[in-house]
């Protein structure tokens, strides 16, 4: 064996350890960025438990079931003239503000990916849609409120949500607008 033949072997040897140092490498690099993303999911599995544990804890500050109770027992006409309403039934309308601020915030909750429908509808369905039929259309609570507040924008979140629940009642598309103001794909994966 010559001197070159010797040369090319060093060679071919040095290569074939870089090569398999390279592979060793790779192989920790990809075990590395698995359990980074297992780390990820598991942090984002702990903020979305946290945030379902501080739904409940809000719902149960704001005595939700009572003024699920009020909103159920209003009148179909009670709340025609808001005005009125507002004036001799300040405890109602405090207690419906309650609610809906409630599930307004909810609907923020979903729409940045904070919590699922998934996770929110089968809880609070039967709510929502009492909410539907006692305070939205013509002559209910949310129109009076606006009215009153002098604008169309008040609750526009809480009102998606009523009618998103419908649609998902109806089998039609449900749908979260401004999907620029959503969750990274990292927090909705």
């Amino acid at each position: 064996m010559n001197f070159k033949d010797k040369i090319d072997l060093a060679v071919a040897i040095a290569t074939l350890l870089a090569t398999v140092f390279a592979g060793v490498a790779a192989l920790f690099a990809a075990k590395s960025a698995r359990d980074a993303s297992k780390a990820i999911r598991m942090q984002r599995e702990a903020v979305l438990a946290q945030t379902f544990v501080n739904i409940l804890h809000y719902e149960k500050s704001i005595d939700f079931s009572k003024g699920m109770d009020i909103i159920r027992a209003l009148k179909s006409d009670e709340c025609e003239n808001y005005p009125e309403f507002y004036k001799k039934q300040s405890e109602k309308d405090k207690q419906i503000r309650q609610v809906v601020d409630f599930l307004n915030h909810l609907t923020h909750l979903i729409r940045q990916g904070y919590v699922e429908p998934r996770h929110i509808f089968p809880l609070y369905s039967t709510s929502i849609d009492a909410c539907r039929k006692q305070l939205l259309g013509k002559g209910k609570w949310l129109e009076g409120f606006r009215v009153a507040a002098n604008s169309s924008d008040y609750y526009l979140n809480f009102e998606l949500l009523c009618n998103n629940l419908e649609n998902l009642w109806n089998s039609k598309e449900i749908e979260w607008p401004d999907s620029s103001l959503m969750a990274s794909e990292e927090m909705r994966s």
